[in-house]
């Protein structure tokens, strides 16, 4: 049995305690809402995901010590504009070989950090979490399919090939598949922008994990043609170049995915790719 303390008690997170639960690990749920608690614990319902019952194995605490400390798992579910401050009121109790699994979507305006590495960054601030493994699980996932165990996949990003084979296997579950990957960066960065399931299964025919990694350098070129995306970019003065068969440009007023597709030009934007990027580059549906 896994031992697994959850941080946020929002949909995500609640919809994630229920299934890890359901499978037999041993589940704690933390809020800073107090209030949040206190419902969730009377009613065993949470009110943004009807007919999801919470489990009585599930337990829950007001106490971010005992949320952090003697877990094999801790998983941050709450909303990517309280990631840093949550890591910073939970670093006290976090063991410096803790393995933590980030679940929140975003990046960081203020320093384009992903939120993975928000949590390292705050976390290291004193010094005495280097060795914290850390997991990206990220996907075109919705609280509120997995709450009804609906079918949907996901991936366990993490450089540390075992620790994210250890997340595959305590998260893995009949309705949730789960892939591994070493690149966290690529898998947060695609799990943005992945809308459905169906993107998902067209992402990774492209290889997009990989894909989604190169915005990490900043010396490329990008070229679009109607169905071809080609990338070029230099690191340490070797030449790489990585060609996506892309088949989702379009005119954005056709789109059923216009967030999605904004999402992808504002990464491209973030990376200070070099060419005429226009919200006309968009997905074909």
């Amino acid at each position: 049995m896994t031992r697994i303390g959850v941080l946020g008690a929002g949909t995500w997170g609640m919809a994630l305690a229920r299934m890890l639960a359901k499978s037999g690990n041993q589940v704690m749920i933390w809020s800073a809402l107090e209030q949040e608690i206190d419902n969730l614990s009377a009613t065993r319902r949470h009110p943004n995901l009807p007919g999801m019952e919470i489990p009585a194995g599930i337990h829950f605490t007001k106490s971010i010590e005992e949320i952090c400390k003697g877990q094999d798992i801790l998983l941050f579910a709450v909303p990517s504009p309280f990631v840093r401050s949550t890591a910073r009121l939970a670093a006290p109790y976090i063991a410096d070989n803790q393995i933590i699994v980030d679940v929140a979507k975003g990046i960081e305006p203020d320093t384009l950090l992903t939120m993975t590495e928000v949590i390292r960054d705050e976390l290291c601030k004193d010094g005495s979490h280097d060795n914290i493994k850390l997991v990206a699980l990220s996907g075109p996932t919705h609280a509120e399919e997995v709450a009804l165990d609906m079918p949907t996949s996901i991936v366990s990003a993490c450089e540390d090939a075992e620790v994210a084979e250890l997340v595959q296997d305590v998260f893995m579950a009949d309705c949730f598949r789960i892939y591994t990957s070493p690149d966290p960066v690529g898998a947060e960065l695609g799990g943005g922008v992945t809308a459905d399931t169906h993107f998902h299964l067209i992402f990774r025919k492209c290889s997009y994990y990989t894909f989604y990694f190169i915005p990490c350098f900043r010396n490329f070129q990008a070229d679009f043609s109607q169905d071809v995306l080609t990338i070029e970019h230099n690191r340490e003065g070797k030449g790489f170049r990585h060609t996506v068969n892309c088949t989702f440009v379009c005119k954005l007023q056709c789109c059923r995915f216009r967030e999605t597709c904004h999402y992808f030009i504002y990464i491209f934007k973030l990376a200070q790719i070099q060419n005429s990027i226009t919200d006309t580059v968009v997905n074909r549906g």
